[in-house]
Formats: C-alpha cells, structure tokens, sequence
C-alpha cells in the first residue's frame, strides 16, 4: 500500500540539524536508488536518534531493500519508544510478516487498526496474513473490509486482488452457504473490476478427487504429500500449508520432509504442539544422517532454512576450502549470511573464492549485495558491473544485476 508521499513528508519537518541527509534520501528514492536512500535515511536518523519519524524511514527502506529481519528490530524499537508514531505499528506489522512471523504480525496489524480504523492499508496486511496462518475466515472478513474502505484510484490492482480472494474463500469452505456474498464487494470509486472480481464460481456437484486433501482422505498420501508441495510454491509462507505437507509426508513415510516442514510450523508458530511433536516423530524415524553435502546446504537455501545454509556450507568448505565444490559453497554461504544481516561476514565468505576460477554471475550478484549492504557503494557497483559482464541481459541474474546498477522505480505498494 502506498506510503511515499507520507515518507517524502516525513523529511519536510525534521530538523534543520539534518535536513541535507534527509534531502539526499528523497533524492535517492524519487531516482528509484534504494541502498543510497536507506543510507541517507540512516544518518539522518544518527543526527537525531530521538526522531521516530527518521527511524520509521529506515525500517521502510530496510524492507524496501529485502532485509526484513533489520526492518523488524528497527521498527521494534520505534514502537516501543513512539507507539503514537503515524504508521509505526503498520510498518512493524509488515516487517514480522515478511519475516515470518505471522502471529506478532497480525496482533501488530490490529493495532495499527486501533489507531486508525479507516486506514485500508493495515486491513489488506492483516487479510494476508490470516490467509498465511490459514484462518480463511478471519481473512475473508478482513478482505471486505478493505474492499469497503479502499477509495484510491491508484490502488485499484490491490482491490481487484482483494477481490479475487473475496472470491475464492467464499466458494471455499472456510464459511456456510449463507455468509457467502452473491458476488464480490464492489471497489468503491473503481471503474471496471476484472472478470475474476465478478462473480464467484459456481458449486461443482461432482465430488472433487483430484485436490490434495481427497487424495490424503482416500489414502493416497504420496500424491497428496506432492499436491501440497505444488500449492506451497505459490504460497511458500502458509502455515496450514507446511502442516498438511508435513502431515502427508509423514504418513507417506517421508519423514526427512516431513520433519523439515513441522519445524517451519514450529518457528513460524511456536506454540504448536502438534507440529512439535510431529518433528520428533519425523525425527525419531528418519535414517542415521551421513556427512552433510552440497545438496543439503542448497536445499537448506532454496527453503529459507538460512542458518542452517551457512552452516552446512561452512563445514564444508572447512573440510575442502579449494575444493571443487569451494566456489558454489561460498555462494550458498554468503547468500545466506546475506540474508541473516550479517554482511561482513557474508563479504568475507564470498572473497575467500575469488581466486578459484571465474566465479560465475550470480557469486558477483551477492559480493555485490554484500558490499552494499556494509556501505562500500563503489565496490558493489563494481561487483554488480562483472555480474552483468558475465551474464545475459534477459536472464534472472543479468536482470537484477542491470535493476542495481540503474535501478527502477521505487515501487509505493505492499505485495
């Protein structure tokens, strides 16, 4: 949801003391230069470390900048400090779920509620995060509230996605026949919805056999196990999703899956009992484990499972650190340092390769995060310059490494 034309404000009244950081990081937004702008935003907010409204802007552009878990501690200590701050419990709200953290989020997002209950903004941030935490119901409500509330012209894409969910949960089973509306709400002041926010599909009268949860209930538990895993790439941070995943593998006897997704239930929700002791049961079942290897630590990666990322690629490359394996260790390791906020060493452990061949694009892609996440700009932009050299224009990594060097536009609404 939009919030930079209530940050670019922001600057107008803070005190002189810091007026030119606080100038150079509109700058820096309005060209679309997020690293530049998170830095200015930063030492404005050191030049007076008692203006929240500073602090809440480093939080903004630390989520801006895909380092949700320094978004969290930055906010948390705003609203603690200035509770009454304008958007300080939106913008923690959206920081914990972000980070995974479901729970905090939308007790977060129903304080923000509190102080403003006519803001949309929170309302579309708490509707997706009870449809993470699989309370269809409670997000079905907050979804047309949303809708209800939200007047924006600018912001017809997110009514017309809030729509489509109206949809889909009302044709769901997460509420009777009678609570579910005719047809969507309405955007209030939109000009045509999609055809996906006009109507919800009709009931089929043949029983459904081919969805994950009728292949579990007919015992079939391998394809429900895979069906799940299918629906979990589109909704990698649903809760309930994990915990039918882990249920299915279990059952289905894959029980190192099944343990790797009752954790994520554990840390996501660690009040889960079941999912606990369904990790141990998974645990309790599952071969000897042999030495770690490279497949571990890259699947570790790819699930966000990060520290255990730079873990298992740090033994390994203890164990072989000119290893042919070295230079694809030092990227998981990094990679994941990276995304752990710790960039010094995420830095240290991507050089240790350098020498070892020609790393490929993506190794320059993250020294280049790296050294920008520690403030040392001109090297990442050098590292980001080979990463492009290395690699084509329309691939992933050429893609992001040509968006750091000319970065687009800052993009003003919450996904």
């Amino acid at each position: 949801m939009p919030r930079l034309t209530w940050a670019l404000a922001v600057g107008l009244s803070v005190h002189s003391a810091h007026a030119g950081p606080v100038e150079d990081a509109q700058s820096a937004e309005a060209s679309g230069d997020v690293p530049r702008a998170l830095a200015a935003w930063q030492r404005a907010a050191e030049l007076a470390p008692d203006d929240a409204r500073a602090q809440l802007s480093v939080g903004r552009l630390q989520l801006r900048a895909g380092r949700p878990a320094e978004a969290v501690q930055t906010l948390a200590a705003v609203v603690e400090k200035h509770p009454e701050t304008p958007g300080a419990h939106y913008w923690y709200a959206f920081a914990l779920r972000k980070s995974g953290r479901l729970p905090a989020a939308a007790e977060s997002y129903r304080k923000a509620l509190d102080a403003a209950p006519d803001d949309p903004d929170p309302r579309y941030g708490l509707a997706e995060t009870l449809k993470q935490m699989g309370d269809g119901a409670g997000a079905l409500e907050a979804y047309k509230a949303y809708v209800r509330l939200e007047a924006r012209p600018s912001e017809a894409k997110w009514v017309a996605r809030a729509n489509e969910e109206i949809a889909r949960l009302s044709a769901s089973d997460v509420v009777t026949p009678a609570e579910a509306p005719a047809e969507p709400l309405p955007a209030p002041g939109a000009a045509t919805a999609p055809p996906a926010a006009t109507s919800a599909a009709p009931a089929s009268a043949t029983p459904d056999t081919t969805s994950p949860e009728a292949a579990f209930a007919a015992g079939r538990f391998g394809e429900a196990q895979r069906g799940f895993r299918a629906e979990l790439e589109r909704s990698p941070d649903n809760i309930a999703l994990h915990h039918r995943t882990a249920v299915a593998a279990l059952s289905a006897g894959d029980y190192p899956e099944a343990e790797r997704r009752a954790v994520t239930v554990v840390r996501l929700d660690p009040d889960n009992p079941t999912a606990t002791a369904m990790a141990l049961a998974a645990r309790g079942r599952r071969p000897p484990a042999g030495p770690p290897a490279r497949a571990e630590a890259e699947l570790a990666l790819r699930e966000g499972r990060n520290r255990t990322a730079a873990d298992l690629a740090g033994t390994l490359l203890a164990q072989a650190p000119t290893g042919p394996d070295a230079a694809a260790l030092a990227l998981i390791r990094g990679t994941a340092l990276l995304r752990l906020g710790r960039a010094d060493e995420a830095a240290d452990a991507l050089r240790r390769t350098a020498g070892q061949g020609q790393p490929p694009g993506e190794y320059w892609l993250a020294l280049g995060d790296a050294l920008s996440t520690q403030g040392d700009r001109p090297a990442a932009r050098r590292a980001w310059r080979v990463a492009a050299d290395l690699t084509e224009a329309e691939t992933p990594i050429g893609r992001q490494a040509r968006e750091r060097l000319q970065p687009p536009g800052l993009r003003v609404s919450e996904e």
